[in-house]
This record gives structure tokens, sequence and C-alpha cells, in this order.
């Protein structure tokens, strides 16, 4: 058969292409320790962590008192739509 270039495409073949992969549970955690562990050393050597510590615990704070706030609101227009609804 005389193909007729350019008018039909014809699938080539495809190639399986696997690479394994391995998984060692007990590697990957012992990893996750150590790697823990250095950043915990790294953490405490630094003179720049109790900064650290102070700026994240306010960050908190304000979160948390965002957070109030907000809860407050919500409740407060709650029982405003329900006093509304009732009358």
């Amino acid at each position: 058969m005389q193909r007729v270039p350019g008018f039909f495409k014809f699938n080539q073949h495809r190639v399986f292409d696997f690479k394994p992969r391995y998984y060692n549970e007990q590697k990957e955690r012992m990893e996750e320790r150590r790697k823990n562990a250095e950043l915990e050393l790294k953490m405490e050597n630094s003179p720049y962590s109790r900064i650290h510590e102070g700026f994240l615990k306010k960050r908190m704070d304000n979160e948390s008192r965002k957070y109030k706030i907000r809860l407050a609101l919500i409740i407060t227009l709650f029982v405003a739509i329900f006093v509304w609804i009732i009358r």
C-alpha cells in the first residue's frame, strides 16, 4: 500500500518507559526528624530567635483579637436579625 504524505497521520508505536520508585518509610521518618532537629538547633542558637518568637506571639495575639471581634459582630448581627424576625 502506498501512502499519500500529509493527508493521513499514522500513529507511531508507544514505548513504555517506567522508572520504579522505592519508598523507604523508615528512612523518610529519620530524614524528617533530622531536618526538624537541625531547624530547632538553628533557632535556639540564633540571636534572633527571641525576637522572632516575640513577633510571632504579637501576630497571633492580633489574629486572635481580630477573630474575637469578627465573632462578636456576627453574633450581634444574628441576634439583631432574630429580634427583627420575631417582631
